[in-house]
């Protein structure tokens, strides 16, 4: 075996984590199993339909994260002024 680095979301590291407590192993025994059983099955080719599907579900959800950044921006933006006409420096 090779040591590599492989970065992880949080909350799937905390679920790697409990899993691998749950069964009395290690978070690397889990996921070399994963990746195994990964590269074993037989993954069905993608159609042009399915991606353009994900395409449009993906740009849908960066517009609604860039709507959701806009709003937090503006209230901070409020929130700075705020404190500015109090004399709190940020």
């Amino acid at each position: 075996m090779k040591p590599t680095t492989v970065y992880i979301e949080e909350g799937n590291r905390r679920a790697l984590s409990a899993l691998a407590r749950r069964r009395r192993s290690t978070m690397a025994s889990e996921i070399r199993a994963a990746i195994r059983h990964h590269l074993a099955t037989p993954s069905a080719p993608t159609s042009e339909e399915t991606l353009d599907a994900i395409l449009r579900e993906a740009e849908s959800a960066v517009g609604r994260i860039v709507e959701r950044l806009d709003k937090a921006h503006a209230r901070n933006q409020l929130v700075k002024r705020r404190l500015a006409k109090l004399g709190v420096s940020v």
